[in-house]
């Protein structure tokens, strides 16, 4: 039985960063839990730092050994990317080879440990979640508006030769997987996606408070302010702001920490711009430029 908006929505209230961005791949995707831990960084990274708004998937349905085409969509995008935004956050380096859904401890998950977290999950709602109840989420939503074969294909079944001269290209399928993507979509309405985005903003703040980013008078004062968001555009312009703070944060702590300990004079500094000349005259060299629109300097 395929769960209903509803019960995802349920399931998304109680899961945490690693969970939801687990739960909206497979509602987005159709792929099986034995397919989808095998997923690796490389195997979405050209569309996804490209920022495609639909991402095709190719892999092998583990069961059959059968290869099989699949798509993503905004979603699960979003929500991966937060998840993998907090992974780079504590210290993690994404590779080609990075497992796209890791365990606590950076590990490759296996469907085991899926499985113990949708069972954790259930008892949280109260009701019995599976990565196979999302599986037939998206078969039953994306057939409303997209033909059997090609969902039959995007989940990996075995549809005869025959009938696969009927597929149509890739760039195809992935339009139609577009025009469809409204069926699979939980955020569909503005006051929806508000909330959608509202929910990442505050994913964001949680993550970037614990792992000491942001003080605490700082963290209660962003979450006070977001009381006052009614818009899209004001929740844009807090999550630019909550990321240029975080960045400044972890430079402005590397740049004291190299100031401790370069007694040979080597330093990193954060500057203003009209800083610059004097700097460079004195042989420093600009490191980066952080979003908000101060400078990092080095003299190494």
């Amino acid at each position: 039985m395929p769960h209903t908006v509803e019960e995802i929505k349920a399931l998304m209230g109680v899961a945490d960063v690693r969970e939801r961005a687990i739960m909206m791949f497979l509602k987005d995707s159709g792929i099986s839990r034995e397919d989808v831990v095998t997923l690796k960084y490389k195997d979405i990274q050209s569309e996804y730092e490209s920022k495609k708004e639909v991402i095709h998937i190719r892999l092998v349905r583990q069961k059959e050994q059968i290869e099989y085409d699949t798509f993503i969509g905004k979603n699960a995008i979003d929500y991966l990317r937060t998840y993998l935004d907090y992974r780079q956050r504590k210290g993690e380096k994404l590779t080609k080879e990075t497992p796209l859904l890791a365990s606590l401890s950076g590990e490759p998950l296996t469907a085991e440990n899926l499985s113990t977290i949708f069972n954790r999950l259930s008892r949280k709602v109260g009701f019995k979640s599976s990565p196979h109840r999302f599986k037939k989420f998206f078969e039953s939503h994306l057939g409303m508006s997209v033909p059997s074969l090609l969902v039959k294909k995007w989940v990996g079944h075995a549809i005869g030769v025959e009938a696969s001269y009927l597929l149509p290209p890739l760039e195809k399928q992935s339009t139609k997987y577009a025009e469809g993507y409204r069926e699979l979509d939980l955020f569909r309405t503005e006051t929806n996606v508000f909330q959608q985005r509202m929910q990442q903003l505050s994913d964001l703040l949680d993550l970037m408070h614990t792992t000491g980013q942001l003080s605490d008078k700082k963290y209660e004062g962003l979450r006070n302010e977001m009381k006052m968001y009614r818009t899209i555009a004001d929740i844009n312009k807090g999550l630019t702001r909550v990321r240029e703070q975080g960045l400044e944060n972890d430079m402005r702590y590397f740049a004291q920490k190299k100031d401790k300990e370069c007694k040979d004079g080597n330093c990193q500094k954060i500057i203003s711009e009209d800083e610059l000349a004097e700097y460079l005259a004195r042989d420093w060299k600009v490191v980066t430029a952080l979003p908000s629109g101060k400078l990092v300097i080095t003299n190494e």
